[in-house]
């Protein structure tokens, strides 16, 4: 996660959720046009 510092709480909120055994078996994620590009 170092290279988009502005994910890291939201990726650890989705981890421990996860670790805790509450994850979800789908994710929608959404991004702008043009990202990941």
């Amino acid at each position: 996660m170092r290279w988009y510092p502005w994910l890291r709480p939201d990726f650890e909120k989705l981890v421990a959720s996860y670790q805790a055994g509450r994850g979800h078996h789908a994710l929608l994620i959404q991004a702008l046009p043009g990202m990941g590009d």
